[in-house]
């Protein structure tokens, strides 16, 4: 994410296109974005992969999700795991097409 952000060439040369995958990954992600205050340019996630361009669309659902989640004493965060799972499923059956 970093890379993409940022725009440093090694992204693109590796190709890496690691998406969140459960809500530590994206904790990790929000946790960047918010120190970096790079939410302005998460936007341009949407072309790296239809899983990105998922996670980009639904952020600030999931971020609400997390948050209304962890205020539970357990602190686990079950429903957003399951929205995040619902939303990355339904990107990765979606034909692929170049970003």
């Amino acid at each position: 994410m970093c890379k993409y952000l940022f725009n440093l060439p090694e992204a693109i040369e590796k190709n890496d296109e690691r998406h969140p995958y459960d809500p530590s990954d994206f904790r990790r992600c929000r946790k960047f974005v918010e120190a970096t205050g790079s939410k302005d340019r998460i936007d341009m996630m949407n072309r790296v992969s239809q899983e990105w361009n998922a996670i980009i669309q639904n952020w600030d659902a999931i971020c609400l999700s997390m948050d209304e989640e962890a205020q539970e004493p357990a602190k686990s965060v079950p429903k957003t795991y399951a929205f995040m799972e619902s939303i990355l499923s339904e990107a990765a059956s979606t034909p692929k097409k170049k970003m």
